[in-house]
């Protein structure tokens, strides 16, 4: 496998999994520790990659804050507008509450 290809599955593992360690992806790719580290070293250029020390070698994980599909939104803010857009039901205009909803819509993670 050459290290691009190796890298895009590292990344799409990453995604699902948000965090992992660096011996258990090098045993799943069948690769050697380093070699993972130096794929983290190229992904960090593209994703929001939190390398770990560790007792057990370390590993990698995704920011908290990152969310896949491109959205933004921590789960602490979209509380906060949900609350903010009920709180001023009836002071804001049907318009107004539907642009403030639209934040939601394109940037939390769908429920």
């Amino acid at each position: 496998m050459r290290s691009s290809e190796r890298q895009a599955k590292l990344k799409s593992v990453l995604l699902a999994r948000r965090e992992d360690t660096a011996a258990n992806l090098a045993a799943e790719f069948g690769v050697s520790e380093r070699t993972v580290r130096r794929d983290i070293g190229e992904l960090v250029l593209s994703l929001p990659l939190e390398t770990v020390r560790g007792r057990y070698g370390g590993g990698v994980r995704l920011c908290d804050w990152f969310r896949p599909s491109g959205r933004y939104l921590a789960p602490e803010q979209e509380c906060a507008i949900r609350r903010a857009a009920d709180a001023a039901g009836e002071r804001l205009s049907t318009g107004e509450r539907q642009a403030l909803l639209s934040v939601l819509t394109q940037f939390a993670p769908p429920v």
